[in-house]
């Protein structure tokens, strides 16, 4: 976990461009922007770009260690659910047709048998195929398997 403190009157990049920069380079680091001076404008167009917290260079070192802090933490949560992401879109590759179908129309609420009856299989089929889900997924519940859905397609 990490974080980048950047000052705004050294040269090089400044806001926006920083955060394109960052972004082109796939670096997912949580930002706290220092500046001199701290004027409203470039505080909401620092916090627009993405910067995680904006402080004046005259802030007490105690303030900027404990934004430092936080922001090692809000990267290493950030880290931990980009894996999680990951895992599920990994075990989600994994699954057959069948088992994607049954998925699909599982997660819109269908029981086994409806589930059967708008697939044109039997329900033994719809069964065997939710349990091989649920087992790919690692899912104990269809509550899991609808929070790995939402992890998967938005990235949380």
């Amino acid at each position: 976990p990490g974080c980048l403190v950047w000052d705004e009157a050294l040269p090089g990049p400044r806001g926006e461009e920083l955060f394109d920069q960052l972004a082109e380079r796939k670096i997912r680091l949580p930002v706290i922007l220092v500046s001199d001076k701290a004027r409203a404008s470039v505080i909401v167009r620092a916090m627009r770009a993405g910067a995680l917290n904006y402080l004046e260079k005259s802030t007490p070192r105690a303030a900027l260690w404990e934004a430092v802090l936080e922001a090692m933490e809000t990267d290493a949560e950030n880290r931990t659910r980009r894996r999680r992401v990951r895992k599920v879109r990994r075990r989600l590759s994994g699954l057959t047709p069948g088992e994607r179908q049954v998925r699909e129309r599982g997660l819109g609420g269908g029981s086994n048998r409806e589930i059967a009856e708008a697939l044109d299989v039997s329900t033994r089929t719809v069964e065997v195929r939710r349990a091989k889900l649920m087992n790919k997924m690692r899912a104990g519940s269809l509550a899991e398997l609808v929070r790995f859905a939402l992890a998967a397609e938005n990235g949380f």
